[in-house]
C-alpha cells in the first residue's frame, strides 16, 4: 500500500496498520502497526516518520526496514535494510538506541529494555525478506537452516535419513512457492536422493555430507 507521503508499505498476512486522516499534514507521520511490516520511508528531515508498536517506537527519517510487532510476543523485532532507526519503548523515561543498516533492534515488553545486534548473526538474518519474496539465498548455511525456514514459512516439511545430514552446508536458492524444484537442485549437487513421502514431506536421503 502507498500512504499519503508516498511511503511504500508492504503488509504480511494477518497485519494491519493505521494512520489519522492528518497524517500527511502533521510535522509527525505517525502510523500503528499489529503484526508485520516493511517499509520504504520517503525521506523528509522536517516531518520525521514513526511507527507504533504494542512494544514501542521506531522513528525515521528516511529507509528501509522491517517492523515485526506482534502483542502476543514478547518483544518488537526492528530489521534495518537502509539508513538509520531510532527505537524507543513506551516507558515513561525511555532511552532510545540508533540501529544502523545491517543490523536489528529489539523492543523488549519487559521493563521496554532496548537492544541491537548485527543482522547476519541472528537467526531472522533473511526473514525481512523471505516473506516478502517467497526466496531466500542461503550462502554458506546448514541444512538445518533451510529445514526451519520451510518449517516456518511454508505448509511443507524437509527430514533427513540421517541427522549428520542436517549439518551439512550449502549456498543455494530456496524457492519458498517451488520447495521440490529448489531441493532437487540441492539433492543434484550434493549427490543426495529426494524423495516426496507424503503431499507435504521431502526426505532427503544421503550418507553423509559431500566433501
Amino acid at each position: 500500500m502507498v500512504l499519503p507521503d508516498q511511503s511504500v508499505v508492504w503488509l504480511n498476512s494477518n497485519s494491519e496498520i493505521s494512520f489519522g486522516k492528518n497524517f500527511n499534514r502533521r510535522s509527525l507521520r505517525n502510523v500503528k502497526l499489529r503484526g508485520e511490516a516493511f517499509f520504504e520511508v520517503q525521506p523528509n528531515p522536517a516531518r520525521p516518520f514513526q511507527v507504533e508498536t504494542p512494544h514501542g517506537l521506531i522513528e525515521v527519517l528516511g529507509t528501509s526496514f522491517n517492523v515485526r510487532g506482534l502483542k502476543i510476543e514478547t518483544q518488537t523485532e526492528v530489521q534495518v535494510m537502509h539508513g538509520l532507526v531510532a527505537l524507543m519503548s513506551k516507558e515513561q523515561d525511555s532511552k532510545r538506541i540508533e540501529v544502523p543498516a545491517n543490523f536489528v533492534g529489539y523492543i523488549s515488553a519487559d521493563a521496554g529494555r532496548l537492544n541491537k545486534e548485527i543482522l547476519q548473526n541472528t537467526k531472522v538474518f533473511a526473514s525481512a525478506q523471505v516473506w516478502r519474496t517467497r526466496k531466500i539465498n542461503l550462502e554458506q548455511r546448514t541444512l538445518a537452516e533451510a529445514q526451519e525456514i520451510m518449517r516456518r514459512y511454508t505448509d511443507k516439511r524437509l527430514e533427513f535419513s540421517d541427522p549428520r545430514l542436517a549439518n551439512c552446508i550449502f549456498t543455494w536458492t530456496l524457492q519458498l512457492d517451488k520447495p521440490e524444484a529448489s531441493l532437487q537442485l540441492l539433492a543434484q549437487s550434493g549427490n543426495f536422493r529426494l524423495e516426496k513421502t507424503t503431499s507435504t514431506v521431502f526426505r532427503l536421503e544421503g550418507k553423509a555430507c559431500p566433501k
